[in-house]
């Protein structure tokens, strides 16, 4: 069983996490360690603020807490904040782990979504730009047709003109 495990962990393209009822790591997979550029025993044994900066530990600690509290497994997208001070988006499910029908850790999987974020956002920018676009568009239009409505009766008073002026001395 502890070689499937390893296995399966170790090939996990998400990050995977353990904690203890206090909140300190228990175990990290393979990819959680490349995200935060340490040895996969470097968190073991540690909490959130001892790993993380001091928002992204709160954050973490908080999500922590609705799991233990709920004994029910949560999502949520986390906003981390990485020692080279690179944002990092993280679509995050929390789980509770019972032993004997008691609360005995938590674990987690996590999905780095900041491409996803960052598409998003581009997506929203260019629909934003479009429909500027497009009121220009209208607006131009509608001043077309009222200059040629202007146009219409500007000749006929023009053409009425000249023909009274041509008639007077």
């Amino acid at each position: 069983s502890k070689n499937l495990f390893d296995a399966f962990m170790r090939h996990m393209p998400g990050l995977a996490f353990m904690k203890d009822l206090e909140g300190r790591y228990l175990f990290v997979n393979h990819a959680f360690s490349r995200f935060t550029g340490t040895s996969p025993r470097a968190p073991i044994g540690l909490r959130d603020d001892q790993v993380w900066d001091p928002q992204t530990a709160q954050q973490l600690q908080a999500n922590d807490q609705v799991v233990r509290q709920s004994a029910a497994a949560d999502s949520c997208t986390e906003t981390i904040h990485l020692p080279d001070r690179q944002e990092r988006y993280l679509l995050t499910t929390r789980f509770p782990i019972f032993q004997e029908n008691a609360l005995a850790a938590l674990g987690g999987v996590a999905i780095d979504i900041t491409e996803r974020n960052e598409a998003d956002q581009r997506r929203q920018q260019l629909e934003r730009q479009l429909q500027q676009a497009q009121k220009m568009e209208a607006i131009g239009t509608l001043a077309g047709g009222i200059a040629h409505d202007f146009n219409n009766i500007m000749a006929g008073i023009i053409g009425y003109t000249q023909i009274a002026m041509s008639e007077i001395q």
